[in-house]
C-alpha cells in the first residue's frame, strides 16, 4: 500500500503591514483595526493594516526612498521587491485607516497608477524614508490562503489624515501595547507581537537584522535575514 500524495503547497502571496505607532499616556500606542466578520480567515479579529503588492506599486514615484539598509533586508534572495512591499504597505494603510505616511508630491501633477490617485490628490507622496523591518512570517503549507507577510514599523506621529478609510476595518483606534493581547487576534500577529513591541519600546537603527518565522511540518523554525 502505498503512501497518499502529499497535498500541493498554495501559492504564497507577498504582503506587508505596517505597524503605525506613538507615545500614549503610560504606555506606546499602535494603529489596529478590526476587520469585518465577513473577511475570509481573519473575519472578526484586530490586525494591522496591510495588504497584497498590487501590480504598479514597486513604480510609484516617492518623496522619500527606504534606507539602503532597508531595502537591503527586504531585497532578500535577490528579489527586488522591499520598495513593492513598503509602498503596498503605506497605500493599504491609507486605503484602511484614512492615514498616510506622505510629504510633498516632489513632481506633482505628474501621471501615477489609477489605484494610487487618491493618495496623491492633495499634492502629497508616500514617505518611505522612517519605515522599518523587523519580521517576516510565512503562512504553513497546510492553511487555504497563504502570505509571505513582512511587518513594518514607522513613527505614526508623521502620519496625516483624520482616521476613517475604506470600511475594510471596523474600531479603528490606537490601541496601548499592553492591551494588544487581549484582543481577538489572527495567530501569526499574536507570535510575532513581542518582536513588534521590543522594536517599538526600544528603537534600534533602520536596517537591522530581521526575524524570519516558517513551519517545517509541526515545527517552527526562527532565523534571522
Amino acid at each position: 500500500m502505498t503512501d497518499a500524495p502529499k497535498p500541493k503547497a498554495r501559492k504564497v502571496r507577498d504582503s506587508a503591514t505596517l505597524i503605525l505607532h506613538r507615545p500614549g499616556r503610560t504606555h506606546p500606542e499602535v494603529l489596529m483595526g478590526r476587520r469585518a466578520e465577513t473577511s475570509g480567515p481573519w473575519a472578526g479579529m484586530y490586525v494591522f493594516p496591510g495588504g497584497r503588492v498590487e501590480p504598479g506599486d514597486g513604480r510609484v514615484r516617492a518623496a522619500r526612498e527606504l534606507a539602503p539598509e532597508v531595502g537591503a533586508r527586504l531585497d532578500v534572495n535577490g528579489r527586488r521587491r522591499g520598495r513593492a512591499l513598503a509602498l503596498a504597505a503605506i497605500r493599504e494603510t491609507f486605503e484602511e485607516t484614512g492615514l498616510r505616511l506622505a510629504l510633498p508630491d516632489p513632481t506633482p501633477g505628474q501621471p501615477v497608477a489609477p489605484h494610487w490617485a487618491d493618495f496623491f490628490a492633495d499634492g502629497l507622496a508616500p514617505d518611505l524614508g522612517g519605515i522599518d523591518y523587523v519580521v517576516r512570517a510565512v503562512t504553513p503549507v497546510a492553511r487555504p490562503v497563504r502570505f509571505n507577510s513582512r511587518f513594518l514599523i514607522a513613527d505614526g506621529t508623521h502620519a496625516i489624515g483624520e482616521l476613517g478609510g475604506s470600511g475594510e476595518l471596523a474600531d479603528i483606534n490606537w490601541v496601548p501595547l499592553p492591551e494588544i493581547a487581549g484582543l481577538k487576534l489572527p495567530n501569526i500577529t499574536r507570535l510575532v507581537f513581542d518582536i513588534i513591541a521590543q522594536a517599538i519600546r526600544t528603537p534600534r537603527a533602520p536596517g537591522g537584522p530581521a526575524q524570519v518565522w516558517t513551519m517545517r511540518g509541526e515545527r517552527r523554525l526562527v532565523r534571522e535575514e
